[in-house]
């Protein structure tokens, strides 16, 4: 599971700590699935430190509050969502 401080379609997952940012990079790179677990506030913030593009994101959980032009960018990604 992997949590962001910001996420832009443009920049991707976001964090304001680099090394946070280098150990999450790490994380997605040896797991077999990365599950971002995310309100739907987080969405259109940037940050500092880039962790990877949203593409790269197999699941996304977030709550019922994220816009329908969210929510239909993710899945023209391929981004699996889980509302809850």
């Amino acid at each position: 599971f992997l949590g962001v401080d910001g996420i832009h379609f443009d920049f991707g997952l976001m964090t304001p700590n680099l090394m946070e940012g280098r150990v999450n990079q790490l994380m997605m790179k040896v797991s077999r699935e990365t599950i971002l677990v995310a309100d739907s506030s987080k969405f259109g913030k940037r940050s500092v430190s880039v962790i990877a593009r949203i593409e790269k994101v197999d699941k996304v959980i977030t709550d019922k509050n994220i816009s329908k032009d969210n929510l239909a960018k993710l899945k023209s990604l391929g981004v699996e969502v889980l509302l809850v």
